[in-house]
């Protein structure tokens, strides 16, 4: 979607919502996926880079945590030959 595509878009979805006067965000919402699929398309899209992001930050987390626990095990075992 190129810059005039998304701009005539919003244009289209702001004048939408001034004609149907929604008395929710929830029923706006239904009413703009159902009138323009383009913004479930944009949203699963975003879905998909947001979940990237989280899927990438756990497997960091994940990988610190075993170096965590492998330091802690070589820690206590330093620890433990020298006290004999």
């Amino acid at each position: 979607m190129d810059n005039k595509e998304y701009e005539d878009l919003k244009n289209s979805v702001i004048q939408h919502e001034k004609e149907i006067k929604a008395e929710n965000t929830a029923v706006l919402a239904e009413s703009i996926l159902k009138n323009y699929p383009q913004f479930e398309i944009m949203h699963q899209a975003y879905i998909r880079i947001r979940i990237d992001k989280i899927s990438s930050g756990v497997n960091t987390i994940k990988i610190i945590m075993v170096i965590l626990v492998i330091a802690s095990v070589i820690s206590a075992i330093a620890v433990a030959s020298q006290i004999k």
